[in-house]
């Protein structure tokens, strides 16, 4: 279980623990509403909304392109594709925007991974720290802390 932390400073509210991290999976297993993007054994993004991967200016594959079919022999996979894209890249910086709360992870290699709100009730990413608590960007783009309780 987990309740609202109590602080609110930037520490708190930190997506600094991505960072010297590598993508190790992409489950599209419940696309194209949910994610889960794995970096490491003990950090994890929960993806809610709409996501693409951006190289060199470029949209290369993004979360809704998933199972289309756009033309092509067979339909786009884009957990291959988002892991093939990152393949190695480490990630330099991330961040997100304090009003919107919009993520944006930069990797090596000219590649930025965006996690867009794209809606003003529903949760849109949740970051799980390696420290065991949660970072949710809860509908509306707030982004806020949360801990874990003890078990009962």
């Amino acid at each position: 279980m987990y309740r609202p932390a109590e602080g609110k400073d930037a520490a708190d509210r930190s997506v600094s623990c991505l960072v010297g991290r590598q993508l190790t999976a992409a489950d599209p297993s419940a696309a194209p509403g949910s994610w889960v993007f794995q970096f490491g054994a003990d950090c994890r993004l929960t993806i809610g909304g709409t996501w693409r991967l951006i190289k060199g200016g470029m949209v290369m594959v993004a979360g809704g392109d998933h199972q289309q079919l756009f033309g092509l022999t067979e339909p786009v996979d884009a957990s291959r594709r988002v892991l093939e894209g990152i393949a190695y890249a480490v990630i330099k910086k991330a961040s997100f925007d304090d009003v919107s709360g919009d993520l944006t992870i930069e990797f090596s290699k000219d590649l930025r991974l965006q996690i867009l709100t794209d809606s003003s009730g529903y949760e849109s990413w949740t970051l799980w720290r390696p420290d065991g608590t949660q970072l949710v960007a809860d509908g509306g783009g707030r982004v806020l802390p949360y801990a874990r309780t003890a078990d009962r």
